[in-house]
């Protein structure tokens, strides 16, 4: 397990359920995300399958939009929806 991946998995133990036999990515449940607006860099990473810093690169190119709050940069799920999208 790739090292975002395990502190992703620490940090929300008990929001995602880990079956060891298949990826992360598949494992994330869209119920952890459904109450919330907007999610972290790692959280976007971890679902996409790439790096935090794939992701810090899409937002400074401006393929995809964030908000900072505090020291948070945050993707709301609509403009991740948006991207995909796009990408599709």
């Amino acid at each position: 397990m790739k090292n975002q991946e395990k502190i992703l998995v620490d940090q929300y133990k008990n929001q995602i359920q880990v079956d060891r036999k298949t990826d992360l990515q598949d494992v994330i449940q869209v119920k952890f995300f459904e109450n919330r607006v907007a999610i972290s860099v790692i959280e976007v990473a971890v679902t996409l399958g790439v790096s935090t810093r794939t992701v810090e690169r899409m937002i400074q190119r401006g393929e995809l939009k964030a908000i900072k709050v505090g020291r948070r940069t945050l993707i709301s799920k609509q403009e991740l929806g948006a991207w995909l999208n796009r990408k599709g």
